[in-house]
């Protein structure tokens, strides 16, 4: 292996056998024939612009992957042409080497310290989550293509924190091209279930304090409202509503949830409420306590309204002042219903009835002696001639 030292410390390797000029050209590719050396990061102007190039390549990162996969091959065919005997080809150099070159001949300035490259390759691996996080926000992408590209933006950041600086790490610590990336890797995944873990632990931490305030039970309450209701989407409002609408109940009278909200699927789930045993020492804080509770309010306000109607008279007296009451309900439905009947006689024009008429005719016919039958019933002559 023939190995050439440049003049910023790195190391460049070359089969053996491998023609001088080759060499050269390589080597002058590198370090830019003629060109001055990248000024160090000394001053806040040379750490942003160390800034600058971390970013450049490190957003390139994931797109010169393919870059790199396709110059592997092509690597490998001259590789082969030259073990064949074969001229000497120029190898395909990697995306990273190619944006050094651009970020050198734009003077932005290499890490020289083992802290600068530690935290050039830190920023380099945070830059490399940006192209990833942009393609999840792309329009039009399935839902489950976004969430996998951008569903954790601060695990996918911490990942990529971490597994940059582990690659640095391991090439301190002279591991090679191979065992760099491994420790990339590695660095990634176990930055990122960090991450997941902690954001898990306080999740978790967070939802077994709830009990124990008031916010956290209302929390709970709304949850557990939210999974049970029929139409979850209004539920809110319609609670606000049903309970703001007293004139639809009796004064005094108390209302449930499922009551105000009229959701059938709330009054499932106060049903299997009421029906459970109260806990010892439980008292108003059982939700079937309460629930009876209210129930037995509701049953009082109701009585009282009955008994206040008969202004304290004889059982049948009582008993008539609601009959009367009911025969006065009874009459204003009737007449709610002739108003609707003298509203659809008004606009029967714009509803043809001759479909109707041809089913009752076709029914007479079914009674006709010709037909078998043995006449047509009153009742039904009746009902066509009223239509």
């Amino acid at each position: 292996m023939i190995e050439a030292q440049l003049p910023d410390g790195t190391t460049l390797q070359f089969p053996d056998g491998t023609a001088d000029d080759v060499i050269d050209r390589a080597v002058q590719q590198q370090i830019g024939s003629g060109s001055r050396p990248p000024a160090t990061p000394a001053s806040l102007l040379g750490r942003l612009g160390m800034g600058a190039r971390d970013a450049l390549v490190g957003v390139a990162a994931v797109p010169g992957m393919a870059y790199d996969l396709a110059g592997t091959g092509i690597n490998a065919v001259t590789g082969g042409i030259e073990a064949l005997g074969g001229p000497s080809i120029p190898r395909v150099r990697r995306a990273s080497e190619n944006l050094e070159d651009v970020a050198d001949a734009a003077g932005l300035p290499r890490p020289q310290t083992r802290e600068e490259q530690r935290v050039s390759a830190t920023s380099r691996g945070v830059a490399g989550v940006v192209p990833t996080l942009a393609a999840g926000g792309l329009p039009g992408l399935p839902p489950a293509m976004a969430t996998l590209l951008a569903g954790s933006p601060v695990s996918q950041v911490v990942g990529g924190a971490s597994g940059g600086l582990a690659g640095e790490l391991a090439a301190e610590n002279g591991a090679g091209p191979w065992g760099q990336f491994g420790a990339s890797i590695l660095g990634g995944l176990g930055g990122a279930a960090v991450t997941q873990a902690a954001a898990a632990g306080g999740r978790l931490a967070a939802s077994a304090a709830q009990p124990f305030s008031e916010a956290g039970r209302r929390r709970i309450v709304g949850e557990v409202l939210q999974r049970s209701s029929a139409d979850p989407a209004g539920l809110a409002g319609r609670i606000a509503t049903g309970v703001a609408d007293t004139d639809r109940r009796l004064p005094g009278s108390p209302v449930t949830t499922a009551q105000a909200s009229r959701d059938p699927g709330l009054a499932i789930l106060e049903s299997g409420a009421r029906s459970q045993a109260a806990p010892t020492g439980a008292g108003g804080m059982s939700p079937a306590v309460t629930l009876r509770n209210v129930d037995a309010e509701r049953n009082a306000s109701r009585v009282g309204a009955i008994e206040g109607m008969a202004d304290g008279g004889t059982p049948e007296g009582r008993g008539a002042v609601v009959r009367g009451a009911l025969r006065d309900a009874d009459a204003a439905m009737g007449a709610r219903v002739d108003v609707a009947f003298d509203r659809a006689r008004q606009n029967g024009g714009r509803f043809s009835i001759a479909p109707v008429l041809e089913e009752a005719e076709g029914a007479l016919r079914s009674y006709q002696p010709a037909n078998g039958g043995a006449g047509v019933p009153a009742e039904l002559r009746g009902v066509v001639d009223d239509l």
